[in-house]
């Protein structure tokens, strides 16, 4: 096995509903075990909407007044780990040798996806980042063939940048 220190150290952005896709694809084209570190990273969002109710917290069975966003949040961090967990499973199946993993939460509108996606990148300075794009902002926004989470990687984060796209559904007919 390489050297630690010459090993290039690659992120891999996934998601559910591209994950596996992303996965394999970066498995088939430049995954190299021997030289390089591979972190697993997935980011989750969740919503909370400040209503104006007299308490916004509920009893739990304790007889706790619980804070109702500290539980979503919870409860998507735990949804989020849950998916990282088999898409680890999956990685090590095709023979990743996964190094860390982590899951990153947005809660908009305080922060996005792509802002805490990046923010993440500038902190642990990968050599790439492999992340899938479906492009389904793409028409209406203008972004080409990019979603608007990998294009905004392409633009602002400070490494290289592989986007994968979707197995597409289209038929090219040559004429």
């Amino acid at each position: 096995m390489g050297d630690m220190k010459n090993q290039k150290h690659v992120m891999v952005a996934l998601e559910p509903t591209m994950g596996d896709h992303v996965l394999k694809q970066f498995v088939n084209t430049i995954y190299d075990k021997t030289s390089q570190k591979v972190t697993l990273v997935h980011c989750v969002e969740y919503h909370f909407v400040h209503t104006p109710v007299i308490s916004m917290g509920f009893e739990s069975s304790s007889g706790r007044v619980m804070d109702l966003e500290s539980v979503m949040r919870r409860a998507t961090l735990a949804e989020g780990e849950a998916y990282l967990k088999r898409i680890t499973k999956k990685a090590e199946d095709l023979g990743v040798k996964v190094e860390d993993t982590k899951v990153l939460v947005a809660n908009p509108p305080k922060s996005s996806v792509k802002f805490v996606l990046c923010d993440y990148i500038k902190e642990k300075s990968p050599q790439m980042v492999v992340c899938g794009a479906q492009g389904k902002s793409a028409p209406h926004r203008g972004y080409g063939y990019l979603g608007s989470v990998s294009d905004f990687l392409t633009h602002n984060a400070p490494a290289a940048i592989m986007v994968i796209r979707g197995p597409s559904t289209r038929t090219l007919v040559a004429s």
